[in-house]
């Protein structure tokens, strides 16, 4: 079954625009790739405050960091 998709434009400031442009380079992947990543991780970080969870950044090392939402 083909997912249905819908397609946006979206004009950023050039600074922004500079901002995604390095940020795909560094991970390797067009801007809408990036931009779908950001989606999908705002949606995790949704789903956390919703229902009262809690983010961990775990750095090498063990150290731990907790995320306030």
């Amino acid at each position: 079954m083909s997912e249905t998709k819908k397609q946006y434009s979206v004009k950023f400031p050039a600074q922004a625009a500079e901002v995604l442009d390095d940020m795909a380079k560094e991970e390797c992947v067009s801007v809408a790739e990036l931009l779908r990543r950001a989606v999908n991780f705002y949606e995790v970080k949704l789903d956390a405050k919703r229902n009262h969870k809690q983010i961990i950044l775990e750095r090498e090392g063990g150290v731990r960091e907790r995320l306030i939402l």
